[in-house]
């Protein structure tokens, strides 16, 4: 968990069903030693479950941006590679080196020599 102020955010779904499991204990907990206050906590329980469900999902939204960045990530170090290799490509006579950078820069993008020709 993170320590925000006087909060803990909660960073996997294993903490935030430990805070669920300490909430329901401590409700039941209050329930049973303060029947009168009953209704209060049950608006306590309903705002905590919305609650709840707004972290599982922010959860969830920060796995999938974690997943894109990933994937940008990965796209850009193919990109950088294949500008690289595309500037040898360029400044390179050797007809034998400029073949097997081509043959790499084709394999990198997911082509074959023969689509090519």
């Amino acid at each position: 968990m993170i320590k925000f102020g006087r909060m803990e955010i909660p960073k996997s779904e294993e903490d935030v069903r430990k805070i669920s499991e300490e909430i329901e204990k401590s409700i039941h907990q209050h329930s049973l030693s303060e029947e009168g206050g009953v209704s209060r906590i049950d608006a306590v329980v309903h705002q905590l479950e919305h609650i709840q469900e707004l972290l599982i999902h922010v959860i969830q939204s920060i796995r999938e941006v974690r997943d894109s960045m990933d994937n940008l990530t990965s796209a850009i170090r193919r990109s950088t590679k294949i500008i690289a290799l595309g500037f040898i490509l360029s400044s390179t006579n050797d007809m034998e080196i400029k073949k097997r950078i081509a043959e790499i820069i084709l394999k990198d993008v997911g082509l074959d020599a023969k689509d090519i020709t």
